[in-house]
């Protein structure tokens, strides 16, 4: 950042530059790495206020295409300094997908906005066979 100004007193011109880095809390997304299609399966959504603001007016968006349809989850409560929150969407993939599939997730606040993560999760085909008798 660069700050310039005038000196009142002397009416010179003063300036200086300052640099820093803004260290955004993380949003963490917890869902196994391989589900089955047309299998429900939970995500759950972690965001942690490491800032000394009390966040208010939140929300996370989710979204992930062949996993669930695109939803906002308000948080009506303000988040305190230090506080977790947890959200939890189900996914319904619907088939199996080589390439696998990305699960979206966006933080907003009125003081903060746009922390995003993603989760990358592979969807295989269902396991119609989930007994195995071997004698």
């Amino acid at each position: 950042m660069y700050i310039s100004g005038k000196n009142i007193d002397s009416g010179s011109m003063e300036s200086t530059q300052v640099s820093f880095v803004l260290k955004k809390p993380q949003l963490v997304i917890q869902v196994p790495q391989t589900i089955e299609a047309k299998e429900d399966t939970e995500a759950t959504i972690v965001f942690k206020n490491t800032t000394q603001l009390v966040l208010t007016q939140a929300e996370i968006a989710v979204e992930g295409s062949g996993l669930l349809a695109p939803q906002t989850i308000d948080i009506s409560s303000p988040i305190k300094p230090g506080d977790e929150v947890k959200k939890t969407v189900v996914l319904h993939p619907r088939k199996p997908y080589y390439w696998g599939r990305e699960l979206i997730a966006t933080f907003t606040s009125k003081q903060i906005v746009d922390i995003e993560t993603s989760a990358d999760i592979k969807v295989i085909r269902q396991n119609k066979d989930n007994d195995s008798d071997s004698d």
